[in-house]
């Protein structure tokens, strides 16, 4: 027992104790002897136990995370290990959470069936003593398992309240499955379309020298798979990142990678436990969504399953057209809201009653999916909203909804045309602190995901930049990004035109390209590398680049207003040629044009 445990009369007087174990070092130490070093002969007396309670999961969380303390409720019957409930606390708060936290599927207590009540009842007398003022999830659980009935039956007399919910979990057996899935549509077209493009391999990744070549690709995906999304990044988590490295060197650690001509396109990492793969969201290259690589990748494990070592897929919790396809079961997964607190257990039976009220209102108004397709959307553009307008604060925000309201009458626009040649270029370097080194790249899509921040307004931009990037090359343009020291600094683009430009900041003016010209836009800057003179140093490059291929002329156009980018275009050595300038008052319009 660890300098922190505490022993507690459990509900048969006598017969079960309990303890805790927290703190790291004390568990490193806990597991190496009585009665903890049984916890996984437990996991395997336990039908119902997953992945997710074992010392082989848990212990590398536990290892990665430091910003959790582990709290491990250990419940013994005599000298037997009768009961792991793997819990933590985080640091900052000081929440309790199983371990894993989030990235935790399933969560539940390990018992023999015998004694899951005893546990059960042990973890709920555990939880009162830490009067949490929150709601604690517990769940969910396989729907085979008994503990959610046993802790809704408890949970009353121990002075605790519930909410029971439920989830989605979908599964893939072989046995029950009546159509092999390379031959749907769905699979047949996006496998047909890579191997036309050349050598498409799927593998599982077992040593050290695949693992070094994969991770280095996979992580960038993940991360450039979530800017896409609009979510924010995790997988240039450190500690992420060093969890994941433990998962792969455990003995549940099961990787599978899927290669097109030695390129990563799509990859997972997951685990395979008692013969199951319990399969997360796997990486992709954006760049071929459309062909749905990751769906691919599942496929193609699946008709792999008896070489790789498993039986079935566990394809966990969520919703989603692929998980739906793709397994051959679905099953309702149960979890449970533990309240400590009476208010908050009331404000949230008040929040599911409104919800409840919305919901057949909506139904009613608009029909069965009406809630889901017209008024949660609604609702989660006004979060939206309400989000930007936080951020830019409250002077910022009024000022944005006059502008808003004043364009809505009308507008006056005045755009600057800019033309450099060759010899009018001047050469502008970038302002770098000692130990800086500054890039420029073509075409690097994962210079995108290289940033720290990802809630804010210039992370919008750079989604905004990924799901367009595609779309970008195959017209023939071309990304130009600058990075300083591997971080992401700005961007802009450069296509050679072969028809006019419509300039839709001054009333779709008409901009006549001659023979041999270049054409530049979109620059962008992040905040934290203003005034620094990258923005020039990108121009400078560009420039220098379209005119080693050739280019005779370039074009910019900038808003008059825009000073700070006007004056920077102007010290690059272009020049202004054309001035076009809009007016509209509600529908009367106005442009006007001429040479400079």
């Amino acid at each position: 027992m660890s300098a922190h445990a505490t022993v507690r009369t459990g509900v048969r007087a006598g017969e079960i104790a309990s303890y805790t174990v927290q703190g790291l070092s004390a568990l490193e130490a806990a597991l190496t002897s009585d009665p903890l070093n049984a916890w996984e002969s437990l996991l395997d007396a336990d039908p119902c136990a997953t992945l997710f309670q074992s010392p082989v999961w848990c212990m590398p969380w536990y290892r990665s995370y430091l910003d959790f303390e582990p709290l491990v409720l250990v419940v013994t019957s005599g000298s037997e290990l009768a009961g792991v409930v793997p819990l933590a606390i985080e640091n900052a708060t000081g929440r309790l959470t199983f371990a894993g936290d989030n990235m935790t599927d399933y969560r539940d207590v390990v018992t023999r069936p015998e004694w899951r009540r005893e546990v059960v009842g042990e973890f709920l007398q555990l939880y009162r003593s830490r009067g949490g003022s929150g709601v604690f999830h517990f769940g969910s659980t396989l729907p085979e398992s008994e503990t959610p009935g046993v802790l809704l039956s408890m949970a009353g007399a121990c002075g605790l309240r519930t909410v029971a919910r439920q989830h989605y979990g979908w599964r893939w057996w072989p046995y029950e499955q009546t159509e092999d899935p390379l031959r749907r549509k769905s699979v047949r077209y996006p496998l047909n379309y890579f191997r036309r493009q050349g050598e498409l391999t799927a593998e599982r990744v077992v040593t050290d020298e695949q693992w070094e070549r994969f991770k280095r690709d996979f992580y960038v995906q993940h991360s450039l798979r979530q800017i896409f999304a609009g979510r924010p990044v995790s997988f240039d988590s450190p500690q992420k990142r060093e969890f994941l490295e433990r998962v792969f060197r455990s003995r549940y650690g099961h990787v599978t990678a899927l290669w097109l001509n030695g390129e990563l396109i799509a990859g997972h990492v997951g685990s395979v436990y008692k013969r199951v793969l319990y399969w997360g969201a796997p990486s992709f290259d954006v760049r071929y969504r459309q062909y749905s690589p990751n769906l691919v990748l599942l496929v193609l494990t699946m008709k792999n399953a008896a070489e790789w070592g498993f039986d079935g897929i566990d394809l966990t919790i969520g919703k989603g057209d692929l998980k739906e396809r793709f397994s051959t079961s679905r099953v309702d997964l149960p979890w449970i809201e533990l309240y400590a607190r009476q208010h908050a257990y009331f404000l949230r039976k008040g929040r599911i009653a409104l919800a409840g009220a919305g919901r057949a209102v909506a139904q009613r108004i608009r029909g069965e999916n009406a809630w889901e397709k017209r008024f949660k959307p609604f609702a989660a553009r006004i979060a939206h909203k309400a989000s930007r307008a936080r951020e830019m604060g409250l002077a910022g925000a009024i000022l944005h909804t006059a502008k808003l309201g004043v364009a809505k009458f009308g507008e006056h626009t005045r755009g600057i045309v800019f033309m450099a040649r060759p010899e009018d270029v001047r050469e502008i370097s970038a302002a770098l602190q000692a130990g800086e080194i500054c890039e420029y790249h073509d075409n690097e899509l994962r210079d995108l995901a290289k940033r720290d921040v990802w809630n804010d307004s210039v992370a919008r931009e750079i989604a905004t930049k990924v799901r367009s990037f595609t779309d970008i090359v195959r017209v023939g343009r071309t990304l130009h990004t600058v990075v300083v020291n591997d971080r992401l600094a700005g961007w802009g683009l450069s296509y050679w035109p072969t028809e006019p430009a419509r300039l839709t900041e001054v009333g779709n003016a008409r901009l006549e390209y001659p023979p041999d010209s270049v054409s530049l836009y979109d620059f962008y800057t992040l905040p934290e590398f203003r005034g620094r003179r990258l923005y020039q140093s990108l121009l400078t490059y560009i420039l220098r680049k379209r005119f080693r291929e050739g280019a005779k002329q370039a074009y910019i156009t900038v808003l008059e207003r825009n000073v700070a980018s006007r004056k920077a275009i102007e010290r690059v050595g272009f020049r202004p040629v054309c001035i076009n300038e809009f007016t509209r008052f509600l529908r009367w319009k106005k442009l006007r044009s001429h040479s400079c």
